[in-house]
């Protein structure tokens, strides 16, 4: 650990705080819970205190940090902010007040955004049962952190800020030009003429395998794969793809004019969602999709816009079938689906447009959060440093 950075136990910086109070069942209260994966606190819907289960309440102030004991292991931490500070916790909400003379609040709230603290959090938790696991507050108390001096931690809360400030503004500009291209793409799927999805493509069934079957990078005799962890809702995640050995040889493989469609999945809003398959050409791909074969490649881009549009997705989304559990679509129905024959070459480039700008968006964000999931540890951990220098620039800067 880097001079000037101390293991701290964070009952040295941190102290509980509770002022309790007896519900009244004619007042209404705004629930504060906080979500898991480090993503923080929010307000739930308001309650009138006869609604409200127990008889005591605790009020919060603007600044405390607090977790949800039973759910510490998934991340469930974060800092009350000012727009919660009128809010209320229960019992399985502890509140602490941070020494801000050692320790920025904004830092701790950093720290408890690491997937290896929850882990370690998660080793901690004890309970009778898995589902019922809990982090305790003398647990919490004792628990260690690498306490930079204080100027350093401002400098990291800064620079995470900034790369949170760039992914905001990124994910602001990816909504704009999504709500373009799903608005151009509901009027192409609505315009004449229209024909049977099945007179302008075929349906080609993915492969089986199955979990134990795969391996995570390439081995002597496995092929890449593209299984449904790669079609995401954001799109194309590259990082999920898997190797397996031994697929039949008769197994179909993905083309470039291909499109990908999920078949199967446990939300149905899901089954329908279409992916190009020009990045994924020649991989085989499971069977919890259906590939969508063009009879003309020329009708590959307009397939697969019209497919796109959320028109077509609610349209998909009413064919699934399935009682409980996984969801499925047929591809008999599939086919049936009306969509349109032919386009203007113009709007088509149009939309050709608006989906590039939507991927190029939606790259930048991934990038963005790749970086911050590196610099995260490495900043808070003191194996890099941000340089004194950095305090100058941002007062320039501002």
């Amino acid at each position: 650990m880097r001079e000037g950075w101390a293991p701290t136990a964070l009952g040295d910086v941190l102290s509980q705080a509770s002022d309790p109070f007896q519900v009244d069942r004619a007042a209404e209260y705004v629930n504060l819970g906080v979500r898991w994966y480090g993503e923080g606190v929010f307000a739930r819907e308001s309650k009138r205190g006869a609604d409200i289960k127990g008889s005591r309440l605790y009020r919060v102030r603007a600044g405390q940090f607090t977790y949800n004991r039973l759910f510490a292991g998934m991340g469930s931490f974060g800092l009350v902010r000012d727009q919660h500070s009128d809010g209320v916790v229960s019992n399985e909400f502890p509140l602490f007040d941070v020494d801000d003379r050692r320790l920025v609040p904004a830092y701790l709230d950093l720290f408890f955004q690491q997937p290896s603290v929850w882990a370690r959090v998660t080793e901690q938790s004890t309970g009778t049962t898995k589902s019922r696991l809990r982090w305790k507050e003398h647990q919490l108390l004792a628990f260690q952190l690498p306490l930079p001096p204080l100027a350093e931690q401002r400098r990291i809360v800064d620079l995470i800020g900034a790369v949170d400030d760039a992914i905001e503004k990124a994910e602001a500009s990816a909504a704009a030009a999504g709500d373009v291209y799903r608005s151009l793409a509901d009027r192409l799927f609505r315009s004449p003429p229209a024909s049977r999805l099945g007179d302008l493509a075929e349906t080609v069934p993915g492969a089986n395998w199955s979990k134990a079957d795969e391996a995570g990078s390439a081995e002597d005799g496995y092929e890449e794969v593209v299984g449904i962890g790669v079609t995401g809702a954001a799109g194309l995640d590259f990082s999920k793809m898997k190797y397996v050995a031994g697929l039949p040889a008769g197994v179909h493989r993905l083309r470039k004019s291909d499109l990908l469609v999920v078949r199967t999945n446990g939300n149905a809003e899901r089954i329908g969602n279409v992916y190009s398959a020009e990045a994924l050409e020649g991989r085989p791909f499971s069977a919890f999709h259906l590939g969508l074969r063009p009879k003309s490649e020329a009708n590959a881009a307009l397939i697969f816009h019209a497919l796109s549009s959320p028109a077509a997705q609610r349209a998909l989304t009413g064919m699934t079938s399935g009682s409980t559990g996984l969801k499925n679509l047929a591809a008999k129905k599939l086919l049936e689906l009306q969509v349109p024959s032919t386009t203007d070459e113009s709007f088509l480039e149009s939309l050709e447009v608006a989906s590039s700008t939507v991927r190029q968006h939606l790259t930048g964000i991934a990038t963005l959060r790749d970086l911050r999931a590196k610099a995260l540890p490495a900043l808070l951990s003191g194996e890099h440093a941000v340089p004194d220098e950095y305090d100058e620039v941002m007062e320039v800067a501002a």
